[in-house]
């Protein structure tokens, strides 16, 4: 299977990229909160098509890992297991 296309880039003269360029600045600093507020913000509008990939894939690199989310969850259902036994 081919390798995905390179995603396309924001126009520099487009304002979106300001938004963009600090969403990754704030990334970079590891400032997630401000990523997503940005990000969102941008994506409530209608942004130019390259604009909208770049914040995706930005947006995308915030969200939790699943596989960490997955195994919080069976974590927390053993514990649950073990206090019930140790209460009954």
């Amino acid at each position: 299977m081919p390798p995905d296309p390179e995603p396309t880039r924001a126009v520099p003269g487009e304002p979106e990229a300001r938004i963009l360029a600090d969403a990754e600045r704030a990334f970079e600093r590891g400032d997630y909160a401000q990523v997503r507020a940005s990000l969102r913000g941008l994506l409530a509008g209608a942004p130019s098509e390259g604009a909208r990939r770049d914040a995706e894939a930005l947006l995308g690199r915030t969200a939790p890992d699943r596989a960490a989310v997955i195994l919080a969850l069976a974590c927390l259902v053993f514990l649950g297991i073990v206090v019930l036994r140790y209460l009954g």
